[in-house]
């Protein structure tokens, strides 16, 4: 497994603090020149160069606030991860994007009942930690030099591949990662400000996980 950290200059210290405890092998800090979506890329980029064939690669942002025990818990997540997914976000978070909430709240009402494990899709949503196997990350770098020009933030790029490509998403319930939404540095497209309470759904971590899973959207099992 290889880890890397995306960070802004004024998270730095948050930014090294999470590397440390995850002992990452590489961490991309943006000195306010190339923006989060390439400071993204980069992250991505090294670890597949980094890596061989059926590692996982996690890619964690500066805000990320990682459960108690949290390697064990990453290892039994990629362990478990259902067959059929090529994405695992670490996180599902509360409040935005706005029109996924009313489904998410189904879902995880669904989970719970089900003791599901997994909450599937077929984008990704959230950028705040995910992890790929190298074969798909590699082929998500390629397809990210083929746009050329494409200036769509980084969680969008990835969602494009993914409903391109067809590759599902795994969303772990609980999610082993947290958001610290401490506000935001980066000026979004929407232009709308960011409301406090964008933190996961459920946060922590399992005593036993399992491939059991429900599908966010029916429609999209």
């Amino acid at each position: 497994m290889k880890i890397g950290i995306v960070a802004h200059k004024d998270r730095r210290d948050q930014a090294w603090r999470v590397f440390q405890r995850v002992r990452a092998d590489f961490i991309s800090i943006d000195e306010g020149k190339i923006g989060p979506r390439a400071n993204h890329l980069r992250v991505w980029d090294r670890l597949v160069q980094m890596s061989e064939p059926g590692e996982w690669l996690v890619v964690l942002e500066d805000d990320a606030v990682l459960c108690r025990h949290f390697m064990t818990q990453l290892s039994n997540v990629t362990c478990w991860c259902p067959r059929d997914i090529s994405v695992i976000s670490l996180y599902m978070g509360r409040l935005r994007p706005m029109q996924y909430q009313d489904r998410m709240k189904q879902a995880v009402a669904l989970a719970e009942s089900r003791n599901a494990c997994w909450i599937t899709y077929n984008t990704t949503i959230h950028a705040v930690g995910l992890a790929m196997d190298h074969d798909d990350a590699s082929n998500f770098m390629y397809h990210v030099r083929t746009l050329q020009g494409n200036p769509r933030p980084i969680d969008e790029t990835m969602a494009g591949w993914c409903r391109m490509s067809k590759r599902k998403v795994g969303y772990c319930y609980p999610s082993i990662v947290n958001h610290m939404d401490d506000g935001t540095l980066i000026k979004h497209p929407d232009g709308a400000e960011r409301q406090k309470g964008r933190v996961a759904w459920k946060f922590g971590g399992r005593d036993r996980w399992s491939r059991v899973s429900i599908p966010l959207d029916p429609n999209h099992p």
